[in-house]
């Protein structure tokens, strides 16, 4: 049964690479800011593009209702910016119309761009730390524990947490 899922899961990707009306691109655009940010951007085209196979997958009766959950942990990792709207964000695309290769990849780019304006996503900039950019600073930086902000200033002098730390490297440090 699982190899079955595999397969179709796998020929899904194969049959919207074929499709022109999909789109498909064979390379992701790259970053400006090097290859850690393109390989985020790989990640949540994947997430993307396997939420909204497996949720055709599940509509057709061909896959199992516990792919949602994992599709939705999947998601939620890729995008940790929504937060609590997380599974409303995630069900345009398990539950949605088919989405293009050029829509996903835009928004992979720029999600906070493509929602209705009632939804608040944080907009950022760069993290001052790593150089990316991010939708998900560290909400209370002043209640970073000490030890964290001594890693991070003896790696970047100039670095105050009043400035901000993205998630991912309040994490790593």
């Amino acid at each position: 049964d699982r190899l079955l899922d595999l397969l179709r899961h796998e020929l899904l990707h194969v049959d919207d690479m074929l499709d022109p009306r999909f789109g498909y691109e064979p390379s992701l655009p790259r970053s400006e800011v090097g290859p850690t940010y393109d390989r985020l951007l790989q990640d949540r085209y994947r997430a993307l593009w396997d939420a909204t196979i497996d949720g055709r997958l599940l509509r057709e009766g061909m896959a199992s209702a516990s792919v949602r959950d994992r599709r939705l942990r999947d998601f939620a990792l890729a995008f940790p910016t929504f937060g609590e709207g997380t599974p409303e964000v995630f069900s345009r695309f398990f539950d949605g119309v088919s989405k293009t290769h050029a829509e996903l990849v835009a928004f992979a780019l720029d999600p906070g761009v493509y929602l209705d304006p009632s939804h608040t996503v944080q907009r950022g900039g760069r993290c001052p730390v790593c150089g990316f950019p991010t939708y998900d600073l560290e909400p209370g930086p002043e209640r970073l524990p000490p030890g964290l902000v001594t890693r991070v200033t003896e790696d970047f002098p100039d670095w105050r947490p009043a400035q901000g730390i993205c998630r991912q490297c309040a994490d790593l440090y």
